[in-house]
């Protein structure tokens, strides 16, 4: 089983560690990642993989971006941190600051999924449906509320359990998390692009392309061998 790239959980860090207050509104659009792990060269198409997803992703990085097994982000230090992970789902927190013992499987489907992320408390979701790499996603906007992060169990605010590695958690107040789920051959796959409120409009234009780069191709099954 894949481990969750160290990328992936400084993206959470970064993002999350923003000194941030509030939450923007969130243009629709997707998100998605897996690739190689070292900075990458605009243009593309830069594949991506995901255990237990039977489909290829790629995706095509702007300039100053950098990718691992499963988050892209941007690098420089005068950068607003933003970044896109992709997640198989395991299990949805109840209660993403009191979450210790609430974490419950919701379903396999990105319509459980997304109707299970929506009930969150604390999060402000806004759920609707998108088109993503020609494919409808359930698209919800989730944000951190300004509230003391501290004080949440073990200092996390968390959103949910991953199938291949650590939990998908945030540490900055404010940060948005723009969440799409589509179903692909029986699994619910989560595409996160998330930033600070404070991102700009270019900013956030900048990762809606990156997301609406983002190709799906499922695999198709290997006929069993006979004989």
């Amino acid at each position: 089983m894949q481990p969750r790239s160290r990328l992936a959980m400084s993206l959470v860090a970064a993002v999350l560690a923003l000194a941030a207050s509030g939450c923007g509104a969130a243009d629709a659009t997707p998100a998605s990642v897996k690739v190689t792990p070292q900075p990458t060269p605009a243009g593309g198409p830069h594949r991506l993989s995901l255990d237990g997803l039977a489909a290829e992703l790629t995706v095509t990085l702007p300039p100053g971006w950098e990718s691992d097994a499963t988050s892209v982000s941007r690098t420089g230090e005068d950068a607003q941190p933003m970044g896109l992970s992709v997640w198989l789902i395991h299990e949805i927190y109840a209660d993403p600051c009191h979450w210790r013992g609430t974490a419950t499987v919701v379903g396999t489907t990105a319509a459980e999924v997304a109707a299970a992320l929506e009930a969150q408390p604390m999060r402000h979701a806004r759920h609707s449906r998108v088109d993503l790499a020609g494919r409808t996603a359930e698209f919800v906007t989730l944000t951190v509320p300004d509230t003391d992060l501290a004080a949440c169990d073990d200092g996390e605010f968390r959103s949910w359990t991953d199938a291949n590695g650590p939990p998908r958690t945030q540490s900055a107040e404010g940060q948005v998390d723009e969440v799409y789920v589509v179903d692909v051959d029986g699994t619910a796959l989560v595409i996160d692009a998330a930033y600070s409120r404070d991102a700009s409009t270019e900013e956030r234009a900048t990762i809606h392309r990156l997301v609406q780069s983002l190709q799906i191709s499922e695999v198709a099954a290997s006929p069993s061998a006979s004989g």
